[in-house]
């Protein structure tokens, strides 16, 4: 059976440090976890967030399942509980959207890195568990994540939920489709600058075929607009 993985929510009052050492203590391979982070709720009224009991996680299912066995995916006396993460349809990029993500450039945030260098680390470290390969992704310096068809979309939905950060300001959108538009006149210039560049049509023979998805990807979810 195909471990692949997922997003669950932990119920617990404990800080995101002591869910990640209670989840190391079961792991059998250390790629089974995946990034960390609190949930917040939003107040409709003051619109400030607010931390909750929840913290969602990605990790492998074989993980899940270890921890469903001794006990943790009910009420039980250690303020631990695992469930799954339910996708919903709101989940989905609206109508006005495509699959991709916009991250806004934010000279504001806690880090002392970039937005850019921020999401080039997450997005690395999803690569090195080997959810997504590091050729399946580009980043524009306008802060847009391009993927290539072969990141799926619940995948994609995963990637947005986890990185989509309240606590420390570090925001990611699905991108609208009026802002992707403006892409339309651009290609690849290398995979490992990750920075797109101006069409050269004398020169388009030259692009690798990882290039070329790329393109296509852009091109796809142009003509459906």
């Amino acid at each position: 059976m195909e471990d692949f993985y997922n997003l669950y929510i932990v119920y617990s009052t404990s800080d995101v440090q002591t869910i990640f050492k209670c989840l190391y203590s079961y792991i059998k391979t250390k790629d089974q976890i995946g990034p960390l982070k609190k949930d917040f709720t939003r107040n409709t009224k003051t619109g400030k967030y607010v931390e909750s009991n929840r913290t969602i996680i990605l990790i492998k299912k074989s993980l899940y399942q270890i921890l469903k066995r001794e006990g943790f995916g009910k009420q039980n006396e250690y303020d631990f509980m695992i469930t799954d993460y339910q996708i919903r349809e709101d989940n989905h990029p609206p109508k006005d959207s495509v699959p991709h993500l916009f991250f806004p450039i934010n000279t504001n945030l806690s880090s002392s890195l970039s937005s850019i260098e921020i999401i080039e680390t997450k997005l690395k470290y999803l690569s090195q568990m080997k959810m997504i390969s590091l050729d399946s992704w580009i980043i524009k310096k306008e802060g847009l994540v391009i993927f290539t068809s072969k990141v799926d979309i619940l995948d994609r939905i995963k990637i947005k939920i986890i990185l989509d950060d309240v606590e420390d300001g570090f925001r990611v959108s699905w991108c609208k489709k009026k802002f992707f538009h403006h892409f339309k006149n651009f290609r690849l210039s290398s995979l490992k600058s990750n920075v797109l560049y101006k069409i050269d049509e004398s020169n388009e023979d030259s692009l690798s075929d990882s290039d070329k998805e790329f393109e296509d990807e852009i091109d796809n979810v142009i003509d459906k607009k």
